[in-house]
């Protein structure tokens, strides 16, 4: 073979390689996909930073105190802009505004349950106020003070922060499968999972104003209806995301979380 001709080919190949590198270069690199929770859909995200959306479909699993806490609403306004009386029963389905009417604007939400069908099946409610609903409090029951304990043993691992979702209360170290005990007495107005980023969740309705939640549990012992006392356990202790033992315990006041520690100082 001519040495001339052979080193022509070796040239040939050379370049048909750096070719086919740099093709394979010049790929579109996959689009970047935002994973993070969508504040305006049902995906059941946690506690919702800024602006609420217009409004919300309700889904199975709802109560109207879960929906008034993912988005930091108070649920007396929530109730009245969507025309709900207690015990404010909802129905899958249901659009609710999560704003106020706008004035001289359209009826927002009609609360009436959907027409059953000929056979007698319909979309089934998601009631609120489960258990003794038709009792309401008495005034001084409603607005009385309230005196917090705290929810269980350990240390703050992570303080309040108001506007990061995660820190809108704080964490508390502990053992996996303490007890998680009631702040305060109340009534349960909320036991799931469907709040994504809080695992097994308890909302705590005190009086009017006040609500403490429970986040992480690795079980729980209370359902909805059901009124605790100061101190009774309600759940065990779970752990988060990142496989630490942890519980996640926030306190709102119309909606609007507050700092637990201001509130739990030099109690025990």
């Amino acid at each position: 073979m001519n040495p001339s001709v052979a080193g022509n080919d070796l040239w040939i190949l050379l370049l048909l390689s750096l070719v086919l590198v740099a093709s394979g270069c010049s790929h579109p690199r996959a689009p970047v996909v935002d994973h993070s929770p969508n504040v305006g859909s049902n995906r059941g995200s946690g506690s919702v930073v800024g602006k609420p959306p217009r409004a919300y479909k309700v889904r199975k699993g709802d109560t109207l105190h879960s929906i008034a806490w993912r988005f930091g609403l108070d649920i007396h306004r929530l109730a009245e802009w969507n025309h709900l009386a207690p015990p404010y029963r909802i129905y899958v389905g249901q659009r609710l505004q999560l704003r106020p009417p706008r004035e001289g604007g359209a009826t927002v939400s009609n609360a009436k349950p959907p027409r059953r069908s000929a056979g007698g099946r319909g979309q089934q409610p998601v009631d609120h106020d489960r258990g003794n609903s038709s009792i309401p409090p008495s005034r001084t029951q409603a607005n009385r003070k309230l005196h917090w304990r705290w929810p269980t043993k350990g240390h703050v691992i992570e303080g309040f922060k108001r506007n990061d979702r995660r820190r809108r209360g704080i964490n508390i170290g502990g053992r996996w499968g303490q007890p998680v005990l009631a702040a305060e007495a109340g009534k349960v107005v909320y036991v799931g999972s469907d709040l994504i980023g809080y695992g097994k969740l308890i909302i705590i309705k005190h009086n009017n104003d006040y609500l403490s939640t429970y986040g992480y549990n690795r079980k729980i012992l209370v359902k909805e209806g059901e009124r605790v006392a100061r101190g009774q356990r309600i759940g065990e202790m779970g752990e988060d995301a990142r496989g630490r033992a942890l519980l996640h315990f926030e306190i709102r006041y119309r909606g609007s979380p507050v700092d637990p520690l201001a509130m739990l100082r030099h109690q025990r």
